[in-house]
């Protein structure tokens, strides 16, 4: 094994002590690490430790590859391993990199401006960078070399495995990051996305600075929030919804119990909300934990508020609807569409897929019965910039439903995202005697609130 010296008189508590390895090239570096580093015959019952160190980290667990990092190094000092023109941090990093990591998608997946990686085959490789599309030189070797990082990435999810048979696969990492990759049949190349979590730090600051809202409109949402209004927000893939959310959940009263309902665990907010009072629940329908099943068990986990991160018509609109018309004030849920009206009808047509045996006008009362408030959202990744556009207040009456703008988004002649934000109109009495119910003033904004 490259030359490694062994003195055969030792005994085997002993044998992590004879190993010596010199100067080597970085393949013949990292194989020896390779070889050794969960080796039980060198390292004993600690090569279960050195196993777990190098498994977290290759699921994303935060801090988890530091400490794989440094565990490799210190085999490198141990063994006198070098390798010209490379510092041993330098060669750590390297090897991990290599062997665990995500090799030429490392340096991009831990820059935290980078919001998103796709790869759309082994030259093919694009980012979106703090909103933005940016087409950049990464390159895979082959096919089978993206084929590699897909199966690193999806390790730590037992029983899932991207092949012929499924094409398409979805999980998440420890960290967060989303995974979607797909294979042929379903598409000509082995193609991934990996979304990543909290890129940008959602502060009132960062967004007013980032033209997202202003202080009038973060003002009226945190009304709205602490008034225990249902709210729906809505926009497109990557307008930040899920992040707009997670940001308005710090404005519920800390002592109010909050279970969320998921397909895959997003919102993470027992992370973001350490000692709170809440219970995340993500759906398993392989294990007959369906949406209908996490519903029934969230009423019997007595919520105040129940947050259904993304309403995507596979369940989700029904549970929706039902937690917001029985008395959980306060409940927030995300979808993808580009209108508060869009927003509604499509909620209700989500709702009929799903089973409900209602006419589409009745259903789409149902909705605006459900949620008080619609906050809808727009992104452009041509220019990296996300903003709310519309708040609208919605509610039902016997010829369909009433759409009451609140808030509306003027842009100026030339540039969209140049203009400003109009207070319309007033919340309804109905909105307002809701909000005072819970202990909420409607404070008085001017009709013009003032550019982004």
């Amino acid at each position: 094994m490259f030359g490694i010296v062994k003195n055969d008189r030792a005994d085997k508590a002993d044998k992590k002590e004879e190993y010596r390895l010199g100067k080597r090239t970085l393949q013949e570096a990292t194989k020896f690490v390779q070889d050794i580093i969960t080796n039980s015959e060198v390292w004993g019952e600690e090569a279960f430790r050195h196993k777990e160190i190098l498994e977290d980290a290759q699921a994303g667990l935060p801090g988890a590859i530091e400490k794989a990092r440094e565990l490799i190094k210190e085999i490198l000092d141990k063994y006198q391993v070098e390798v010209e023109g490379m510092t041993r941090e330098q060669l750590a990093r390297e090897i991990f990199s290599y062997a665990w990591g995500l090799d030429v998608l490392e340096e991009a997946y831990y820059d935290p401006e980078v919001d998103e990686i796709r790869v759309n085959g082994p030259s093919a490789v694009f980012i979106q960078k703090r909103g933005k599309n940016v087409k950049t030189g990464i390159k895979f070797k082959d096919a089978e070399h993206v084929k590699k990082i897909i199966a690193r990435l999806l390790f730590h999810d037992r029983g899932v495995a991207l092949t012929a048979s499924t094409p398409i696969v979805e999980s998440i990492r420890k960290d967060g990051t989303r995974l979607t990759a797909t294979c042929p049949p379903v598409t000509r190349e082995w193609t991934m996305v990996l979304r990543k979590h909290d890129t940008f730090q959602m502060t009132p600051e960062n967004l007013i600075r980032a033209g997202t809202l202003n202080q009038e409109l973060l003002d009226l949402l945190i009304t709205m929030v602490r008034g225990r209004a249902n709210i729906l927000i809505s926009g497109g893939v990557g307008s930040g919804k899920t992040s707009l959310m997670r940001f308005l959940i710090s404005y519920i009263h800390e002592i109010l119990r909050i279970v969320t309902l998921e397909t895959d665990v997003e919102l993470r907010l027992c992370e973001h909300y350490c000692g709170r009072d809440i219970i995340e629940l993500e759906e398993h329908a392989d294990l007959n934990c369906d949406m209908k099943k996490l519903f029934r068990t969230t009423l019997r986990y007595s919520p105040d508020i129940i947050m259904v991160g993304e309403i995507r018509g596979m369940g989700e609109a029904v549970e929706a609807i039902k937690a917001c018309t029985r008395g959980l004030h306060g409940s927030m849920a995300t979808i993808h569409f580009g209108s508060p009206y869009e927003a509604v009808t499509g909620c209700a047509k989500m709702m009929l897929e799903e089973g409900l045996n209602l006419p589409l006008e009745i259903a789409e009362t149902w909705v605006a019965d459900a949620f008080d408030v619609i906050i809808q959202m727009f992104a452009d990744s041509t220019r990296g910039i996300k903003k709310i556009v519309q708040v609208t207040e919605v509610w039902p009456e016997k010829r369909g439903v009433n759409f009451h703008d609140l808030v509306v988004w003027r842009p100026s002649k030339y540039d969209y995202f140049e203009g400003e934000w109009e207070f319309v109109n007033p919340p309804s009495e109905r909105l307002q005697e809701k909000l005072f119910k819970y202990g909420v003033n409607m404070p008085r904004f001017s009709s013009k609130a003032g550019a982004a």
